[in-house]
């Protein structure tokens, strides 16, 4: 059975070619619920438009939570990627 997803989901996953942002891998499947992540936390200042949300499976979200709290100081770019590298592979 299809989830049910919505017009701005569905818009996210196109714009990320149906592709999980933080694990590389398909977000078609449907095996696993997707939560919309924003880049910079609203915590931040980060808002709710197009250009600062992605759309990633849950675990891939609550993983890179728990290295990069939202409601923590916002970390490098360098340590997110060196992170992503490290939990993709």
């Amino acid at each position: 059975m299809r989830a049910k997803i919505t017009k701005s989901k569905q818009k996210l996953a196109k714009q990320q070619n149906y592709v999980c942002p933080i694990c590389k891998r398909s977000i078609t499947d449907f095996k696993e619920g997707l939560e919309i992540h924003h880049i910079t936390p609203k915590y931040h200042g980060g808002n709710g438009e197009y250009k600062n949300l992605q759309l990633v499976h849950i675990s891939c979200h609550i993983a890179y939570h728990k290295v990069f709290p939202a409601k923590a100081e916002m970390p490098p770019k360098a340590n997110i990627n060196a992170w992503l590298k490290w939990y993709r592979s």
